[in-house]
């Protein structure tokens, strides 16, 4: 607004910005220059931020009043934790139970959705991060969660040692402590968990009192009750296991995973077809070599790249013993004659003539063993390039004398 149109007000607009402000010889283009209401009443939303995870749990508002927000008092000692935090031992298992099921169950549909697999995961994160908390004591300078490799790798073993603790309720029992700095900023979730492990078995061979030990059956039974309940479950949609398979592979890898590694993973029946045993050999290698194995995701994730061997070698039983036995069975029935060839004077037309010749070269042992080693020697080539391969894969010389004949 300008200092013309300022000029413009009534009389009685000026006289109430003088009273209000108890300054009567302000001017007219004095009051132009007083803030308006609507800027000394600003709205603010501050995020709620959780001490531990680092995540944004929740917001509040507040009103900038003579320009500034309200002072909180003992806002910087002020503690926020995600709600799982406030959940007791065995309540917060049965929600992480009950969130590990929804995960492995994710459709097609949730599965191909980024947003909605990272919000799965975060969440299983900050369960075990508080599965951790009740497992012993967590002293955290910084916010911190386990790594989703890490969470989905010890899943099974993170949730059975901690109904098993759970349920002891011991105060004469304690598991290693935690702490997590700007100078130790992660652990070992498998190293922390087999030191967890091998705790509770010095614990059991040394407990004597008769209290205790009626603790640790009951300890025990529940351990092995959830144990058993979850060890099968595993995420059903190939992407979810895909994208475990990537944050488990060093970066060399990437253009791999991106390339013939995706094709050979989500291949069809049909589109297998363009790749080799050996392939599938080098893939499983690969696999072996560079991510953790144990657990119930890296067995599911075996699983679907076995899956692609079985289509390959029964497309191979197909083609190598159907065929041979039709024409096998044309032998004994006397339709053919190996010894002697077909000649062009025993049959009505040129057309069966050949038709005739063909099944006869079939027959033949030299034929066979032709076709075998061709088939040998299809399946035993590598068709795709990976960006590194292990230097103790048993691979290795063969690949070394494939690119020795590429470089003749």
């Amino acid at each position: 607004m300008s200092n013309n149109e300022l000029r413009d007000l009534s009389s009685l607009k000026l006289q109430v910005a003088k009273s209000t402000h108890s300054l009567d010889n302000w001017s007219v283009d004095s009051v132009s220059q007083l803030p308006l209401a609507a800027e000394q009443h600003k709205k603010y939303t501050i995020p709620l931020i959780c001490t531990n995870t680092g995540l944004v749990v929740g917001t509040f508002n507040t009103i900038a009043v003579a320009g500034s927000q309200p002072l909180l008092g003992q806002w910087k000692n002020t503690q926020i934790l995600h709600p799982l935090f406030s959940l007791t031992p065995v309540a917060l298992l049965q929600f992480s139970r009950n969130a590990y099921v929804r995960f492995c169950a994710l459709t097609p549909e949730e599965a191909a959705s980024s947003e909605v697999v990272a919000q799965q995961e975060r969440l299983l994160r900050v369960s075990a991060l508080c599965m951790l908390h009740h497992l012993t004591e967590v002293k955290q300078d910084i916010p911190w969660m386990p790594e989703w490799t890490d969470v989905a790798a010890h899943w099974t073993s993170l949730m059975a040692i901690s109904y098993w603790r759970a349920y002891l309720d011991s105060d004469r029992f304690k598991f290693p402590r935690i702490r997590i700095s700007k100078l130790e900023n992660r652990i070992e979730l498998g190293s922390f968990l087999q030191l967890c492990w091998q705790r509770k078995k010095e614990y059991e061979s040394g407990v004597s009192d008769r209290a205790e030990a009626a603790r640790a059956a009951i300890a025990e039974k529940a351990m092995v009750s959830i144990r058993d309940a979850i060890s099968g479950m595993r995420p059903l949609s190939p992407r979810i296991l895909y994208r475990w398979f990537e944050q488990n592979m060093p970066a060399r890898y990437e253009k791999d995973l991106i390339g013939w590694m995706w094709e050979l993973f989500t291949a069809s029946e049909k589109t297998v077809q363009e790749f080799t045993l050996r392939d599938v050999d080098m893939f499983e290698e690969i696999f072996l070599t560079e991510c953790p194995t144990g657990s119930s995701i890296s067995h599911a994730f075996l699983e679907v790249l076995r899956s692609k061997r079985k289509m390959l070698e029964t497309r191979l039983q197909t083609f190598e013993i159907l065929v041979p036995n039709v024409v096998q069975e044309a032998v004994d029935r006397g339709e053919i004659d190996v010894a002697n060839a077909p000649k062009l004077q025993d049959y009505p037309n040129r057309a069966a003539f050949l038709i005739a010749t063909s099944k006869w070269k079939l027959a033949q042992p030299s034929m066979t063993k032709h076709r075998d080693k061709e088939l040998d020697r299809q399946q035993n080539t590598m068709t795709v390039k990976p960006s590194f391969v292990p230097k103790f894969s048993p691979y290795q010389s063969a690949i070394d004398a494939d690119e020795g004949e590429d470089d003749e």
